[in-house]
C-alpha cells in the first residue's frame, strides 16, 4: 500500500454498494451494503482488501443483516430473519452458511458488536431483561450468553457492550436513572468463573436527546 507524504492511499472496497465498512482485522473488512442483488436492503459483507472480493453474509432468507465486527475467522452483527419483528444478533464464519443465531431465549431482539475470535459481545433487550437493554457476553451459542449488567449496581438501567479484548476484558458503558452514560470496564477473573466489574469511567456524558 502506497503512502504519500505520510498518508495512506485509500482502497476503494465498496465498488457498485452503498454502505460502510465498520471493522477491520488484518486483512479482512466488514461492514454492510445495498446493491442489485440485495434487491435494494442491506446485507452484511464481508471483504478481502478489495470491491470484488467482497462476500454476501445475509442469511438465506433474511430480510436484511449488519455486520459490526471482526477478528480472526469471526464475523458478528445482526439480521432480521423472515417474519421476525426484531433484528437479531449473528455470528458468522466467512459465509453466509456459516450464521449462528445468538438471540437469547427471553429477549425480542438483539445486537453482536464485538468478537475477539471465540467470544461476542454485544446487547439484547425484552423479558429476560425487564426490556431494558443490557451488555451481553456470548461463547458463540444463544444459550451460552452470560448477562453483563447483573455485575452493575442497581444505579444502572441499561448498558451496552462494544468490545472485548484477547484477555476477555469487555468495554461499554452504562446509563444511569438520571440518564447520564458512564464508561464501564468489565474484567474476568479467573476463579470462579465469573465477571467482575473493575470501574466505571472518570468521565459521563448526557444522553442524547
Amino acid at each position: 500500500m502506497a503512502v504519500f507524504a505520510g498518508v495512506v492511499a485509500p482502497i476503494l472496497i465498496s465498488a457498485a454498494l452503498t454502505g460502510p465498512a465498520r471493522a477491520i482485522s488484518s486483512t479482512q473488512q466488514v461492514g454492510y451494503g445495498s446493491y442489485l442483488a440485495s434487491g435494494g436492503n442491506y446485507h452484511a459483507l464481508l471483504w478481502n482488501g478489495s470491491a470484488a472480493s467482497y462476500i454476501d453474509l445475509n442469511p438465506s432468507g433474511f430480510d436484511w443483516s449488519f455486520a459490526q465486527g471482526i477478528n480472526a475467522t469471526q464475523q458478528v452483527g445482526s439480521g432480521r430473519a423472515p417474519g421476525a419483528g426484531f433484528d437479531q444478533a449473528l455470528l458468522w464464519s466467512g459465509s453466509a452458511a456459516s450464521y449462528v443465531d445468538l438471540n437469547p431465549s427471553g429477549c425480542y431482539a438483539s445486537s453482536a458488536n464485538s468478537t475477539n475470535g471465540t467470544q461476542q459481545v454485544g446487547s439484547g433487550y425484552g423479558e429476560a431483561t425487564g426490556d431494558c437493554d443490557h451488555a451481553l457476553l456470548w461463547n458463540g451459542s444463544a444459550d451460552s450468553f452470560v448477562d453483563l449488567h447483573q455485575f452493575l449496581s442497581s444505579d444502572f438501567i441499561s448498558s451496552q457492550a462494544f468490545g472485548i479484548a484477547g484477555n476477555g476484558n469487555i468495554v461499554g458503558y452504562a446509563r444511569d436513572s438520571s440518564g447520564y452514560n458512564h464508561a464501564i470496564l468489565w474484567e474476568p477473573v479467573p476463579e470462579p468463573a465469573t465477571l467482575l466489574l473493575l470501574g466505571l469511567g472518570a468521565g459521563m456524558v448526557r444522553k442524547r436527546r
